[in-house]
């Protein structure tokens, strides 16, 4: 398969180097065209990029920052070409361009419509083509699975494999397939010819837009992808991680110098061999460095007559009107002189289009104007509107305040959308709060009729107009069913906001919308760490459950903020929840509700280190499932279930149930629940000494979590890889994987798996002989297992903090510790743990003789412990393998 040097997919920005984008026809600025100046530097770097992808087959992502004005489009305009010059067909390019109006991830639909050449087909060819390009890029590979996620970016629908089948209930794995999916598609396809793909202007990408672009620039690997990004330096500091994937690199762009700016003025009129000095000097002094203002400078010159060009005739300057002229001196004057430019009636025009949006649509236009006419007795259809707005819209274009997009969100609808954010701000303040309610109201029944198959997109434009037209009610409405399918696609932060703006807007009365409403925004909430959020949410699920005497939807409730105050740690009181909304359920008769239970009720006992209830609840939990006949649920009370076996040293039964639990969650196609089993399962052989095949487990789990973006669980099997390094005697792999693992916890609020990886740290620590930098590893777990009141977590943090007190010349405070931690394991019965105590306690003791205990005593006992636990437990095939 050829490749096919593409230059744009989507609508070309304004741009204010390039006439060929904007252009007024038949207007002396049309000749303003200029070749790059001052940025050789910067394209070369760009395509230094592309030449090391190709050479090395890995990725390599660059961002270019700079503010408005200094050339960002231009560069990539030019890139385009060069690449194209310089490897013709040897490079697919790629080329989308972001806009804050369209649909969350219509620029990847976009991208992906133009690499299949879908744009120009019928729909009902639009399958069968995309099916052929897979296929030629996969071979036999999963084609089907790879059309049914692709298809989710580009409005098509295929029959559902059977791992989308299976994932239909479960709406968060789905989303995160869906981009597993297209990094694992750009991979492949970057196999028969290098793949750059252009972003222009991320300053307008929604969050989880840039949640996606930055998994694949952190994820991408073993094949030649460039990414290319143009952003506003505002964006880069409100994600300062953006750039922390290991091939992406940040370039900056800075104002032109003195002497680039008046050699871009002289190619701009190079029609004018004998152009005066004071003239270059006046553009270059308002220009500041900026491209742009360079170009906007000159274009008023040629408004004021300043600049004029002859026909057939070269360009003249009158130097005498260059001292009349105020040029503007910032983006905001320039944007000033421009608006006054308009006529009145272009001023009104815009004015009115501004209140629908950033992105307007020309039929709206005519409605908005047809509310103040009666209707005629005969209307032929003809409006004298339209054809008064059809040319003003192009004479629009022509001067740059407004582009025609090619993908209208509205199907059929001329839609154009504004050039410039400031500009569209600007006029849109012009009309009054009580003519905008008015206007948005009008708009909104318009795109009642306009969009009948209504997508995420749709659903917020309607609430939008909705809301602002004063429909509260609607508002809340279509917000929240936005919410949702942003929910759906995993988009959280997204889902957040609408519900934030829709859930206040919903009528009392509205019972059933409110508490389905509540309750997925109480489940976001907890998604993305804001806990006390998600509980008032939950609690506003249970007064409305409570008041209609709904006691099913009160266990769910209950049940919700018990796991909210389980994953904080707050263990006393998610089990006052969970054993609340046991009883509701078990009222309602609801067995469903009773078997969530029995499995969360079970993993808090695990936590506490209670482990006989831990076992007796989990055994109830499989035991109602498999009744209830729900393989996916099953697998998860049979994971909890052996996790119970394990920590009561029952490795065997341990090993049998997650096994069941792995395969069933392989067969639903579950990778999240198969990262979890994975975890799990390697777990069980690091407790039978094999450390080797557990490490080799957690890496398979990993990047089942990476694949689903879970960031609690791929923080959890990292720290599960840490311990693991640690084990093996390679602390520095221990330290690398930890911390990776604390970067990702950081405002999640999961204080047990904060406290296990700062407990992780300060071993890793201690085995590279900085006890004192262990030390403050180590207080920092204590303070956060304490909070959570995990017993179990606790001791095993106490036993390392006696490592580093014996460590640290302090053989009593070390002994002290201890017995504190012995004393736990003994009397919550984690022969495990008590083990693993001793055994730690007799290697100090061995070191510090001074310290009154039997490190012989401690080692035999240890021993003993582990034999009987590990009696007929040693698994077929495998070999103990010793801890150095």
């Amino acid at each position: 398969m050829s490749a096919t040097p593409l230059t744009s997919v989507d609508a070309p920005a304004p741009n204010p180097t390039n006439p060929a984008v904007c252009a007024p026809a038949a207007s002396p600025v049309s000749l303003l065209t200029a070749r790059l100046v001052g940025r050789e530097k910067p394209l070369a770097e760009l395509m230094a990029a592309i030449w090391e992808a190709m050479a090395e087959g890995e990725p390599r992502a660059i961002t270019v920052v700079a503010p408005s004005g200094l050339g960002k489009t231009r560069l990539f305009d030019e890139l385009v070409m060069e690449a194209v010059r310089v490897h013709g067909d040897g490079v697919r390019l790629l080329r989308g361009r972001i806009q804050a109006a369209a649909p969350t991830f219509s620029v990847i639909g976009n991208l992906l419509n133009t690499r299949f050449g879908l744009r120009e087909l019928p729909p009902e060819d639009r399958e069968a083509q995309l099916r052929r390009s897979v296929s030629e890029v996969l071979g036999d590979h999963r084609v089907s699975e790879f059309l049914h996620f692709l298809a989710g970016y580009l409005d098509l629908r295929f029959a559902g494999s059977p791992l989308a089948l299976a994932m239909e209930d479960d709406p968060v794995p789905l989303a995160q397939v869906r981009r597993a999916v297209l990094r694992r598609f750009l991979e492949m396809d970057a196999g028969d010819a290098p793949l750059v793909l252009l972003f222009d202007d991320l300053s307008d990408a929604p969050a989880e837009l840039l949640d996606l672009l930055a998994y694949l620039t952190a994820t991408l690997r073993g094949s030649p992808v460039v990414l290319l990004f143009a952003a506003r330096d505002e964006r880069l500091q409100q994600r300062p991680e953006w750039a922390d994937a290991v091939h992406h690199r940040v370039l900056h762009l800075d104002p032109l110098n003195e002497s680039d700016a008046s050699t871009l003025v002289r190619e701009f009129l190079a029609g004018a061999p004998d152009l005066p000095d004071e003239l270059v000097s006046a553009v270059v002094a308002a220009a500041g460095g900026s491209p742009y203002l360079v170009r906007d400078t000159l274009r008023t010159f040629f408004e004021a007559g300043v600049l004029a060009t002859e026909a057939d005739g070269p360009i003249r300057a009158d130097l005498e009107r260059l001292a009349s002229i105020s040029t503007p001196t910032s983006v905001e004057q320039a944007r000033e002189q421009r608006l006054s430019s308009l006529s009145p009636a272009e001023i009104a025009l815009l004015a009115k289009a501004a209140c629908i949006g950033e992105t307007f649509w020309l039929d709206a236009l005519v409605a908005l104007e047809h509310q103040d006419y009666a209707p005629p007795d005969l209307w032929g259809g003809q409006d004298s509107r339209t054809t008064d707005y059809a040319p003003m819209l192009d004479a629009l274009t022509a001067r740059e305040f407004v582009v025609l997009n090619p993908d209208p969100v509205v199907p059929s609808a001329q839609e154009y959308a504004f050039c410039r954010r400031s500009e569209w701000e600007v006029l849109q303040d012009r009309v009054s709060p009580a003519e905008r309610e008015r206007l948005h109201a009008v708009v909104a029944a318009w795109l009642e009729v306009r969009l009948p198959d209504r997508h995420e997109t749709h659903l917020e434009l309607l609430a939008t107009h909705h809301e602002a037209g004063g429909h509260l009610a609607d508002g809340g409405r279509y917000w929240v069913r936005a919410g949702s399918l942003s929910r759906a696609r995993n988009a959280i932060e997204r889902s957040i906001e609408c519900f934030r703006r829709g859930v206040p807007l919903l009528r009392e009365w509205d019972v059933f919308l409110r508490l389905h409403a509540v309750y997925e925004f109480g489940d976001v909430l907890q998604l993305a760490g804001d806990h006390e959020g998600a509980v008032a949410r939950f609690r506003e699920m249970l007064a409305i459950a409570y008041k209609m005497g709904l006691k099913a939807k009160g266990g769910v409730a209950h049940n919700r903020i018990g796991r909210v105050y389980r994953a904080t740690g707050r263990l006393d009181e998610a089990l006052r929840h969970l054993g609340t909304a046991h009883a509701l359920f078990d009222a309602a008769g609801d067995q469903r509700g009773i078997a969530a239970s029995f499995d969360d009720v079970g993993r808090v006992h695990l936590l506490r280190g209670d482990y006989a209830p831990a076992l007796r609840f989990a055994l109830k939990s499989v035991d109602l499932r498999r009744e209830l006949g729900e393989a996916r649920n099953l697998a998860l009370s049979l994971d909890n279930l052996g996790a119970a076996y394990v920590a009561t040293g029952a490795y065997q039964r341990a090993y049998e149930v997650i096994e069941q639990a792995l395969g069933l969650r392989r067969r639903a196609g579950d990778e999240g629940g198969v990262a979890a089993s994975l975890s799990n399962l390697g777990g069980v052989h690091r407790e039978l000494g094999q450390h080797a095949r557990a490490q080799e487990l957690f890496e398979e789990a990993l990047e089942a979590a990476r694949n689903v973006g879970d960031r609690v669980l791929e923080a959890r099997v990292l720290t599960l890889l840490g311990e693991g390094h640690f084990r093996l005697v390679d602390p520095e792999a221990a330290v690398a994987r930890l911390r990776e693992a604390d970067r990702l916890l950081a405002g999640l609020g999961d204080r047990l798996l904060e406290g296990a990886v700062a407990r992780g740290l300060a071993q890793a620590q201690l085995m590279m002989q900085e006890p004192e930098v262990a030390r403050g590893h180590i207080e920092k777990a204590i303070e956060l297992i304490e909070a959570t009141r995990s017993q179990p977590a606790l001791a095993r943090a106490l036993v390392t903090r006696g490592e580093i007190e014996a460590a640290t010349g302090a053989p009593q405070r070390a002994k002290s510790t201890f017995d504190q931690a012995l004393e736990i394991f003994e009397r919550i019965g984690d022969e495990v743990g008590l083990a693993e105590a001793c055994s730690a306690f007799a290697r100090v003791v061995a070191q510090a003789p001074e310290i009154e205990a039997d490190p012989e005593e401690l080692a035999r006992r240890s021993r003993t412990i582990r034999a009987r636990l590990r009696a007929g437990q040693e698994l077929p095939g495998e070999t103990l393998e010793s801890i150095s």
